[in-house]
């Protein structure tokens, strides 16, 4: 698909997923990992959570926990956007699906990238907050800026 139209022409991946479902529909499990694989190889939907999750759901319907399994733990180390939504929805799975050891597993793995999520959000907190306090310091170059900031003051008393 992107060697013909290229990122630009499917941004959303629809008609790659479509492919895909049809693939699985048709019960060659092969094509349809191998179209949701490419899919992924490009950044812009490797980060998607949803797009894992629907990758997820594909394998565990026309597939085995197993499958899924797999593609679970390669999404919850590639998504950036929503990463509680895989580590939930992980965690729920080896609960159903999973045996005890499997879960334990699943909860130490998710308890580690929650904590590296918390740190790189915390860290983005404080550079927003250094750049906030930065921009409060810095002096209105014209009078357009020395009027929005009067704005803002008395937006906030």
């Amino acid at each position: 698909m992107n060697q013909h139209f290229g990122e630009e022409g499917d941004r959303t991946g629809s008609l790659t997923r479509f492919m895909a479902t049809c693939e699985g529909l048709r019960e060659d499990v092969a094509s349809m990992r191998q179209l949701m694989s490419g899919l992924f190889e490009s950044k812009i939907y490797k980060e998607q959570a949803r797009l894992w999750m629907e990758w997820v759901t594909m394998e565990l319907r026309f597939s085995t926990p197993e499958d899924a399994r797999r593609v679970y733990l390669k999404a919850i180390q590639c998504s950036t956007d929503h990463p509680e939504l895989l580590i939930q929805n992980f965690l729920t799975f080896e609960a159903h699906h999973g045996t005890l050891e499997q879960a334990d597993s699943a909860t130490l793995k998710c308890r580690r990238l929650q904590k590296r999520v918390d740190e790189k959000r915390a860290k983005e907190a404080a550079r927003d907050k250094q750049k906030r306090v930065e921009d409060k310091k810095t002096p209105p170059k014209n009078k357009q800026q020395q009027k929005q900031k009067k704005k803002k003051k008395r937006k906030k008393k």
